[in-house]
Protein backbone atom coordinates (compact mmCIF):
# COMPACT_ATOMS: atom_id res chain seq x y z
CA UNK A 1 0.00 0.00 0.00
CA UNK A 2 1.43 3.36 -1.04
CA UNK A 3 0.75 7.04 -0.45
CA UNK A 4 1.69 9.42 -3.25
CA UNK A 5 2.11 13.18 -2.75
CA UNK A 6 1.42 14.04 -6.40
CA UNK A 7 -0.15 12.72 -9.58
CA UNK A 8 3.33 12.71 -11.15
CA UNK A 9 4.57 10.35 -8.43
CA UNK A 10 1.64 8.03 -9.10
CA UNK A 11 2.44 7.98 -12.82
CA UNK A 12 6.06 7.10 -12.06
CA UNK A 13 5.28 4.21 -9.72
CA UNK A 14 2.13 2.61 -11.14
CA UNK A 15 2.06 0.57 -14.33
CA UNK A 16 -0.59 1.05 -17.01
CA UNK A 17 -1.21 -2.69 -17.42
CA UNK A 18 -1.91 -3.02 -13.69
CA UNK A 19 -4.32 -0.06 -13.80
CA UNK A 20 -6.09 -1.65 -16.80
CA UNK A 21 -6.37 -4.93 -14.88
CA UNK A 22 -7.96 -3.16 -11.89
CA UNK A 23 -5.15 -4.09 -9.51
CA UNK A 24 -5.23 -0.76 -7.63
CA UNK A 25 -7.72 0.87 -5.31
CA UNK A 26 -7.24 4.57 -4.67
CA UNK A 27 -8.46 7.29 -2.31
CA UNK A 28 -7.86 11.01 -2.21
CA UNK A 29 -6.55 12.90 0.84
CA UNK A 30 -9.99 12.95 2.51
CA UNK A 31 -10.87 9.30 1.89
CA UNK A 32 -13.03 9.65 -1.23
CA UNK A 33 -12.68 6.63 -3.53
CA UNK A 34 -11.06 7.29 -6.89
CA UNK A 35 -11.44 5.41 -10.14
CA UNK A 36 -8.17 4.89 -12.03
CA UNK A 37 -8.01 4.39 -15.80
CA UNK A 38 -5.53 4.62 -18.63
CA UNK A 39 -5.66 7.60 -20.99
CA UNK A 40 -4.30 8.02 -24.49
CA UNK A 41 -1.46 10.48 -23.90
CA UNK A 42 1.83 8.84 -22.93
CA UNK A 43 2.87 11.74 -20.68
CA UNK A 44 -0.52 11.87 -18.94
CA UNK A 45 -1.50 8.21 -19.20
CA UNK A 46 -3.07 7.92 -15.73
CA UNK A 47 -6.61 9.27 -15.46
CA UNK A 48 -8.26 9.73 -12.05
CA UNK A 49 -11.99 10.24 -11.55
CA UNK A 50 -13.48 10.89 -8.09
CA UNK A 51 -16.47 8.72 -7.19
CA UNK A 52 -19.32 9.32 -4.74
CA UNK A 53 -18.05 6.54 -2.44
CA UNK A 54 -16.16 7.40 0.73
CA UNK A 55 -14.01 5.26 3.03
CA UNK A 56 -15.12 5.35 6.65
CA UNK A 57 -12.99 7.56 8.89
CA UNK A 58 -11.78 4.47 10.78
CA UNK A 59 -10.87 2.54 7.62
CA UNK A 60 -9.16 5.53 6.01
CA UNK A 61 -7.05 6.19 9.11
CA UNK A 62 -5.96 2.54 9.10
CA UNK A 63 -5.07 2.76 5.40
CA UNK A 64 -2.94 5.87 5.91
CA UNK A 65 -1.10 4.30 8.85
CA UNK A 66 -0.15 1.28 6.72
CA UNK A 67 0.77 3.23 3.59
CA UNK A 68 4.37 3.54 2.49
CA UNK A 69 5.12 7.03 1.19
CA UNK A 70 6.42 7.19 -2.36
CA UNK A 71 7.75 10.41 -3.83
CA UNK A 72 8.67 11.51 -7.32
CA UNK A 73 11.86 10.36 -8.97
CA UNK A 74 14.32 13.15 -9.64
CA UNK A 75 14.62 13.47 -13.43
CA UNK A 76 18.16 14.79 -13.16
CA UNK A 77 19.51 11.91 -11.05
CA UNK A 78 22.39 10.42 -13.06
CA UNK A 79 22.86 6.68 -13.11
CA UNK A 80 25.70 5.50 -10.90
CA UNK A 81 28.94 5.11 -12.86
CA UNK A 82 29.08 1.36 -12.37
CA UNK A 83 25.58 0.94 -13.81
CA UNK A 84 26.38 3.22 -16.77
CA UNK A 85 29.56 1.24 -17.43
CA UNK A 86 27.68 -2.04 -17.24
CA UNK A 87 24.96 -0.83 -19.61
CA UNK A 88 27.57 0.65 -21.95
CA UNK A 89 29.55 -2.59 -22.06
CA UNK A 90 26.41 -4.55 -22.90
CA UNK A 91 25.53 -2.19 -25.75
CA UNK A 92 28.99 -2.55 -27.34
CA UNK A 93 28.76 -6.34 -27.72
Amino acid sequence: MYEFPTLAAMRQHLEAIDVENGEYEAWDAVGRCLELSVGVSKSEWLKIVPTDRQASEFDFRALREKAERRGEFEPSDPLPRRVRRWIGSRLKT
